[in-house]
């Protein structure tokens, strides 16, 4: 071991023994007891016990007796034997003294106001002082009853680093302690007796703090300790200015951290790097730092837990999280601060399970992004949501939440709120959104229940055509500038009856790309009309469309019934079915086209057609609101009830081999 000390004194310990006498009076009960109550008007306050190394100047304060005026001090002071040590003065209500030797010293303030006097004393530990620093290389302790100042860098090396409870290491400007490879630092300390890492000054920054480097061992543990302005520098490049900093670039480390405090740090009071891991970390308290409380990244920050406190810092209360991949199971645990998410993370292969009421506003252009075989679990409650946000609450601050390639029954989010995301689209087949679901082939499987949607700076959601949203219901879509939700004709009844869709920026419709839809699905009706864009076609399957439901049709669009497809649009008197145009022209759409589809239960009730006929739907049909067959292709309708109006062609066209029931 190179340690090197430069002064040295042995801890002297001083015992005083309180005498009691026995026998000689009698007991004094009742009245008598009342008769020796102190009655003084006066009372004497000599501070608080200090613990100090010697030669150090100690400041004993009375200023707190009462009352603060018309009091005369008088201060004595009692020492360990043969020390020289004396009261630089003892009639004033702050005085000062130097101790000389280790011991215990004991100061005793009295007071009177010329009636009444009062006395008070503080107990005042004077310890040896050792300086050390370099290189500890083998197993080496630390012992309580020195206090050592770290002059130096000090580091670990190969050996095992022992502090005992009630130890304290006062670090000069600029030092620090890093633990290196298979060194193990055993700090445990209790709750009676913290260990504490500080500096010479209390001042935020004064020394750099402490830095697990290639140190991995599991025995590596700091319990009930206080580390305290650091965080002058980072450690390397890849790292931040810290109190304590766990792992860097290329060099893993491990520790657990428990019951204890980080504190005045001139940055961070952690910084947990992607190679650090802090497992079974718990019930800490980051407060009164520069910058935050800590710093990590997006793949570590599941060893922070929800037992711990993280307010209180100068610069914001936050955790700082660089995004990268998560590629194991994690719990991101709600805390009492938001997690503050820069760049893009990226769950892939892996289960992540946020806790109800967590926070994660996102700094400009990052995301979150779920690639193959993720699973996502987030389960909000009504009092508790899961909050996506921005640090800046601007619309298209950040780009949203992107689920792609995952097909997992348990990808749920519940009692979520996604706002001001939508900066730009994930993928060229996609558009921007708060929350995307899907992209060219990559099909995705997800539910969303409970959930609200608003200011994103392109949609509340898009879901493509690769996407299943089995049993979603219940969510709000609002505020957002492009409209509540962009969609396809195949996954348009995922939407439910059950959601909000108004009170967006650019018209609130539902926009639904068309395409083809091949299974049986339901269209329900939501409060805002769906706006229908280009042709989407049923073929081989059957669509039932709920009452009230409302389309509104681009310009040459069309809905189309093919082969082996059935139609069931049942309005009702109150609630009528709508196919109309998004402009009031007349033929600005194509309208409503039935070709081989010829199902003995097709039928349309209380429904209202208009605004179509903008061209014929074949070279054998005319131009119509409603066309039913063509040339080899006889179709069959009941039509009741109904009401066609403002066509650019014929209200109906009904080929020569097709039946329209009017009934």
């Amino acid at each position: 071991m190179q340690l090197f000390l430069l002064r040295s004194r042995l801890f002297i310990f001083s015992t005083i023994f309180s005498l009691f006498i026995l026998g000689g009076c009698d007991e004094i009960t009742g009245p008598e007891q009342d008769d020796n109550k102190n009655t003084n008007s006066i009372e004497a306050d000599a501070g608080d016990e200090q613990t100090v190394p010697i030669d150090t100047e100690v400041t004993l304060d009375g200023s707190n007796s009462s009352p603060s005026a018309d009091i005369v001090y008088s201060w004595s002071l009692e020492t360990p034997e043969d020390s020289d040590s004396e009261l630089a003065s003892n009639d004033a209500a702050v005085v000062v003294f130097t101790p000389d030797l280790e011991g215990q010293y004991t100061a005793t303030l009295t007071i009177t106001n010329g009636d009444d006097s009062d006395e008070s004393s503080v107990v005042i530990n004077a310890e040896a002082l050792q300086e050390i620093s370099g290189t500890i290389n083998q197993d080496e302790t630390l012992s309580s009853k020195v206090l050592y100042r770290v002059v130096g860098n000090l580091s670990v090396s190969g050996a095992t680093l022992t502090i005992e409870p009630g130890t304290t290491l006062e670090f000069e400007q600029g030092t620090s302690l890093t633990l290196e490879s298979d060194a193990i630092l055993s700090a445990q300390g209790t709750q009676q007796d913290s260990i504490r890492f500080t500096g010479t000054e209390k001042t935020a920054g004064w020394w750099n703090g402490i830095f697990y480097s290639g140190a991995t061992h599991p025995h590596n543990v700091m319990d009930h300790v206080v580390i305290e302005y650091g965080g002058r520098e980072g450690f390397h490049s890849s790292t931040e200015a810290a109190n304590l900093t766990v792992g860097r670039q290329y060099r893993g480390a491990s520790m657990t951290l428990t019951n204890s405090s980080l504190r005045h740090s001139g940055g961070y009071g952690l910084h947990l790097h992607a190679n650090g891991s802090m497992p079974d970390s718990e019930r800490n308290t980051f407060t009164s730092n520069e910058l935050s409380s800590v710093a990590t990244f997006s793949s570590t920050m599941h060893y922070l837990d929800s037992g711990s406190s993280f307010t209180g810092n100068h610069e914001d209360d936050h955790i700082h999280v660089e995004g990268n991949k998560i590629e194991e199971d994690m719990i991101w645990q709600s805390l009492d601060v938001a997690y503050r998410m820069s760049a893009f993370t990226n769950v892939e292969e892996a289960e992540l399970t946020i806790e109800a009421g967590a926070e994660f506003a996102f700094a400009a252009e990052s995301g979150l992004m779920f690639g193959i075989d993720a699973i996502i679990r987030a389960l909000g409650t009504e009092h508790a949501p899961i909050l996506f946000t921005a640090t800046e609450k601007v619309s298209g601050w950040w780009n949203g939440i992107f689920i792609q390639y995952t097909t997992h029954p348990n990808n749920l989010m519940d009692h979520v709120i996604i706002e001001y995301g939508g900066r730009e689209a994930y993928h060229s087949s996609t558009e921007p959104a708060n929350l995307t679901a899907g992209r060219d082939y990559r099909d995705v499987s997800f539910t969303l229940t409970n959930s609200i949607l608003r200011h994103s700076n392109g949609v509340g959601m898009f879901v493509h055509s690769s996407a299943v949203m089995e049993n979603s219901a219940g969510n709000t879509y609002t505020l957002n500038e492009e409209g509540p939700v962009s969609t396809s004709t195949n996954v348009m009844h995922y939407l439910d009856g059950s959601s909000t869709f108004t009170g967006n920026n650019n018209n609130d419709f539902v926009w639904v790309e068309g395409n083809t839809l091949e299974e049986d699905a339901t269209w329900q009706s939501l409060d805002i009309p769906y706006g229908m864009l280009g042709t989407s076609i049923v073929n081989d399957a059957a669509l039932v469309i709920d009452a009230g439901a409302k389309f509104a049709f681009d310009t040459e669009s069309s809905l189309d019934f093919e082969a082996d497809s059935q139609i069931n649009a049942d309005g009702t008197d109150a609630q009528p079915i709508l196919f109309t145009g998004l402009q009031k022209t007349a033929g600005w759409w194509k309208g409503i086209y039935l070709q081989d589809s010829k199902h003995p239960d097709n039928r349309m009730d209380h429904v209202i057609i208009e605004y179509g006929g903008s061209s014929a739907q074949h070279s054998s049909t005319e131009a119509a609101n409603l066309t039913v067959g063509r040339n080899y292709r006889d179709s069959k309708l009941t039509l009741t009830n109904s009401e066609m109006r403002y066509s650019g062609g014929e209200d109906i066209f009904v080929h020569e081999d097709s039946i329209l029931d009017l009934l």
